[in-house]
């Protein structure tokens, strides 16, 4: 009787078949380092490039990893999430090679996420994830893990799922895709939240009643109950002090920040909160401050279309009776006087005229580079309003932050 053979092992998920299963985690990852160890250093723009190119986001504090959680939720996707060191040549080399092509191959399905611990607040529950318990777990930067995300409570809506991939050292792309493609498959509609419009490459017509103009949503996506902050909130004065708080410290904090990209994601915070406050004031003062902000960073025409929404959502911006703070402020950011003039006598005509011409943005930014500066008269500065405590909005099924139409200028 001829014997059976012997069952060939299943090789484990996020092991590729080319690894050696004899040696350890830490053997290879101290033979990789030795491999790289002199893999060149990033200056500023490198590593601006490397990280846009291969990340969503960057998360320094907790504010941007709840962003991130959320985002990701707001889409029903998984979290890729490397933790390293900018100035590691084990993780630049990781970013700026496998990482990046598994962002190539799985990019539409998950959130990719870099935790770099020369940046990041180490008092912040992410900060001590990679300072504390990592160490504990024997586990070193470059680390990568990828998991799902699941239903809260009340204070916490949307938490982490244990991982079901990670890795130290070079990432799997094979096992980065099977990883994200289940958890995807798991998480389809779990949040009941409304796609992103990005995810539409050909906007739609829309009735009249919209006045954004924005996309139907596929046949395949059900209609979701969740109320739009497109809405106009029928009492604008009334606003949870709470959500104004958060407001105002997004706005500051993305002014303070020195990195182009995460000033960007504070200030879409900024106008994720007004949204979900659906609050016109607050709508049209958080896109004219992010605006305003591209056209510094010379994303002109992207920075006078979100002021152009801005005055979409807030009307008054074009009432000579009561748009002073606003052409103060225009004035206080170095926009010319031909620029402002363009801008409110077209508003004034029609607030959503931009839409009607989807130029409007490439308008603006030929008189601005045209004209020279020339200020608007002053006028009297407009008070902040003092934060006492900062809460950050809790995100509700039943209320979500809206996502926009313009992409970030720095994808």
């Amino acid at each position: 009787m001829r014997p059976r053979p012997q069952p060939r092992p299943r090789p484990r998920p996020d092991v590729s078949p080319d690894v050696n299963p004899t040696v350890s985690d830490k053997q290879r990852l101290d033979q990789f380092r030795r491999e790289v160890q002199n893999y060149p250093t990033w200056d500023a723009t490198r590593y601006q490039n490397a990280i846009a190119g291969t990340f969503d986001r960057v998360v320094n504090n907790n504010n941007d990893y709840m962003s991130a959680i959320y985002d990701a939720a707001s889409q029903n996707k998984p979290v890729v999430m490397l933790i390293g060191r900018g100035s590691d040549p084990a993780s630049r080399q990781v970013i700026e090679n496998s990482m990046k092509q598994a962002h190539g191959r799985s990019g539409r399905d998950a959130e990719f996420v870099f935790v770099d611990m020369d940046r990041v607040d180490r008092n912040s529950s992410i900060g001590k994830y990679a300072f504390e318990n990592m160490p504990r777990k024997g586990q070193e930067p470059p680390f990568t893990m990828v998991f799902g995300l699941s239903r809260g409570d009340a204070a916490h809506p949307v938490k982490a799922d244990g991982p079901s991939f990670y890795r130290m050292g070079p990432v799997d792309s094979n096992g980065v895709s099977e990883a994200v493609s289940r958890l995807k498959f798991q998480m389809e509609g779990r949040f009941n939240l409304p796609r992103p419009n990005d995810q539409y490459p050909t906007p739609q017509p829309q009735p009249q009643t919209d006045p954004w103009n924005r996309p139907q949503p596929r046949p395949d996506v059900p209609v979701n109950p969740v109320p739009r902050p497109d809405v106009v909130n029928p009492n604008p004065n009334q606003i949870d002090p709470r959500v104004q708080e958060a407001f105002v410290k997004s706005l500051m904090q993305a002014q303070q920040q020195t990195d182009k990209q995460s000033a960007y994601n504070a200030y879409k915070q900024a106008v994720d909160i007004a949204d979900y406050a659906r609050n016109p004031l607050l709508q049209s003062a958080a896109r004219v401050e992010l605006g305003l902000a591209c056209i510094k960073w010379g994303f002109k025409e992207t920075g006078f279309k979100w002021i152009m929404e801005g005055g979409a959502k807030n009307p008054d911006l074009y009432n000579p009776q009561k748009n002073a703070p606003f052409i103060a402020r225009l004035n206080q950011a170095g926009i010319p006087r031909n620029t402002v003039d363009v801008l409110i006598q077209n508003g004034q005509r029609d607030a959503n005229w931009y839409v009607k011409k989807p130029n409007g943005g490439k308008i603006l930014e030929a008189t601005m580079s045209a004209s020279p500066y020339m200020p608007v008269p002053p006028v009297t500065p407009v008070v902040p309003p003092r934060v006492i405590q900062v809460v950050p909005p809790r995100v509700t099924p039943d209320r979500t932050p809206w996502t926009h139409l313009m992409p970030s200028p720095f994808r």
